[in-house]
């Protein structure tokens, strides 16, 4: 008599519309650039109408796996040591597994060089590196130091120059780009000097890579 008056429940349910909403599962794998698996990445999956969040983190073998979410519309953000923070969306669908595959990609160095106008001060390097277990963030090996034009300390210009380079597999500055200047004389400058930087190469499991670097270069004038 119980089995029966369950079976009767489960019925009138289903004949109302009222029925057990399905839990949604993710999974996935994160790669390196070079086809090797990430373990212990950061994994965020964002629910884009609640904003509800899921947390993980890739195994041994780089594979995660998340269940539990609604079928609905969602966010999944990777962060990793050493990598930029990818971000993948997903649509999911009641009943079934979504599956994703993610490639991170090289963080950016940061670098930055004080150049004043007057006088040789020592010259003051920074690199703020997310360095990942088998990333080795690049070092540099020769800074040439821009020369202030005498045609903007006439003209009193001053101020950072913000530049945007590629450092080769061999260790060489490639594409330059200048993303910030108070004057185009200061960033002829700094674009010609760092023309002749050169770096020991980033390396991703060992191997030369090319990586982004962000340089800033202050140039002051004597007070």
């Amino acid at each position: 008599m119980e089995m029966k008056l369950r079976a009767g429940q489960v019925c009138l349910a289903a004949l109302l519309g009222v029925v057990p909403a399905q839990a949604q599962t993710i999974s996935g794998a994160v790669y390196d650039p070079s086809g090797g698996v990430v373990p212990g990445v950061s994994i965020k999956i964002t629910n884009l109408e609640t904003g509800a969040t899921w947390t993980a983190a890739t195994s041994e073998y780089g594979t995660f796996e998340v269940s539990g979410m609604a079928a609905g519309k969602y966010r999944i953000e990777c962060e990793a040591r050493g990598f930029r923070t990818a971000r993948r969306y997903a649509a999911l669908r009641s009943g079934e597994v979504t599956k994703t595959t993610i490639v991170l990609e090289l963080g950016a160095v940061d670098e930055s060089l004080r150049v004043s106008a007057k006088g040789t001060p020592a010259a003051s390097a920074q690199q703020n590196v997310r360095v990942g277990g088998k990333v080795d963030p690049p070092k540099i090996l020769k800074m040439v130091r821009p020369v202030y034009p005498e045609a903007a300390k006439s003209r009193g210009a001053a101020g950072p120059v913000v530049l945007r380079a590629v450092i080769l597999a061999d260790g060489s500055v490639g594409d330059l780009t200048t993303t910030v200047s108070p004057d185009p004389d200061l960033a002829a400058a700094a674009v010609e000097a760092v023309r002749n930087w050169r770096y020991e190469p980033a390396r991703l499991n060992g191997r030369p890579v090319e990586v982004e670097t962000r340089i800033h270069l202050e140039f002051a004038l004597a007070p």
